[in-house]
């Protein structure tokens, strides 16, 4: 199913081309693009003074986010792009925000979230 849609989708995109609506399946073609690809590979490695988040980036890049840069996380909702699934959010000094894990069950973003929550707060 998920090669037919694409299929499709494609031949929409040619077709909104031509006849210049292509901004419009534009917007609507992101999110399902990011469907077709499947969940992304990620996982979540966490060191005495830093967190990593592999494949957190484009292309598989990972991320390191020191502990002292972490202001708080919370479970949330990821943006457009992740279809807006549940995903635990990552709030930064500085103001940036990261989602990361994406489309977690209730239950799993609440044991991952305890843990956090006590490796933020540095009590073991």
């Amino acid at each position: 199913p998920r090669l037919a849609l694409a299929t499709g989708m494609l031949l929409a995109l040619l077709e909104a081309w031509r006849h210049q609506v292509f901004i419009f399946f534009w917007f609507l073609g992101l999110p399902l693009l990011s469907w077709l690809r499947g969940p992304a590979q990620r996982s979540l490695v966490i060191g005495e003074a830093r967190l990593e988040l592999e494949g957190a980036r484009r292309f598989g890049r990972s991320l390191v986010l020191p502990r002292a840069r972490i202001e708080r996380i919370e479970i949330g909702r990821s943006g457009p792009y992740q279809l807006f699934q549940r995903a635990l959010l990552i709030r930064q000094v500085g103001g940036g925000t990261e989602a990361t894990l994406v489309g977690i069950s209730p239950l799993q973003a609440q044991f991952v979230n305890g843990g956090l929550q006590r490796w933020l707060s540095g009590s073991d």
